[in-house]
């Protein structure tokens, strides 16, 4: 599959207009600050992140039930999210797994997370009991992109063939160094966050990106370009990883 998840929240959301193709991840942490979710629920296929790590640094905790009973509803409503990524506790990889045990219990098929740093026996078991798992903090815990690839490595090493989902994975190495399930992150909107744009390369003289001057509104400037770029970034991780994906399909 490969797919390249485009991360929503908050100022971040912009239509995507005739790009079917341009597939989301929408955090439940915002999900009262998107302008409109039947927008963004329009594309074909889209999922579902509990937000837990933002929650976790802005200080305010998302309750298991009251997400579980999210969860439950717009699973019934047209449209519904195609994958849906447990509530995290972080810092806590006992009581992570207990909670998605209980959404299970309760109907809702969650997708479980490693983190870097966790015992290698949860990676280990998580990848044996659900049909999905995503990895995560290493952008966090690991400085450099080489350490962050060899880490990803590591996982894929002790768990393949397993379909993983990579949370915040962005870097053209990082996505074409493993056969992912899918990735997701918001380095596409860095022209409304940074004023820099990937896509254009790296201009003389400017550092790691083009930074727009102050009087420029960013929150008006074009993410197009991105999302083509990241596009771009996917098809060619399909073609490079296509035999591998091709056996992730026969899993059970």
């Amino acid at each position: 599959m490969t797919d390249v998840r485009f991360a929503l929240g908050g100022s971040l959301y912009e239509p995507f207009g005739s790009r079917p193709e341009a597939k989301f991840l929408v955090s439940y942490a915002y999900i009262n600050e998107i302008t409109s979710l039947r927008k963004v629920t329009a594309s074909p296929d889209w999922v579902l992140d509990s937000g837990a790590y933002t929650a976790f640094k802005s200080g305010k905790p998302i309750k298991l039930d009251s997400f579980i009973a999210f969860c439950k509803d717009i699973l019934d409503k047209p449209n519904p999210p195609t994958e849906i990524f447990a509530l995290d506790v972080i810092g806590d990889w006992k009581a992570s797994l207990r909670n998605v045990e209980k959404m299970w219990a309760k109907g809702v098929e969650a997708i479980p997370t490693y983190h870097a740093g966790e015992p290698e026996d949860y990676l280990l078991g998580i990848a044996r009991d659900y049909p999905k798992i995503a990895v995560g903090g290493a952008a966090g815990r690991i400085r450099s992109k080489e350490g962050r690839i060899k880490f990803t490595e590591q996982c894929f090493a002790r768990i393949w063939p397993c379909r993983v989902h990579g949370f915040g994975v962005g870097n053209f190495d990082q996505i074409m160094s493993v056969p992912w399930h899918s990735v997701d992150h918001t380095t596409w909107a860095n022209p409304r966050r940074f004023g820099s744009y990937k896509s254009l390369g790296r201009p003389k003289g400017r550092g790691k990106g083009a930074v727009q001057k102050p009087s420029l509104d960013r929150s008006k400037m074009s993410i197009a370009p991105e999302i083509d770029y990241y596009l771009n970034y996917q098809k060619k991780a399909k073609a490079k990883w296509r035999k591998q994906l091709e056996l992730l399909k026969d899993l059970s």
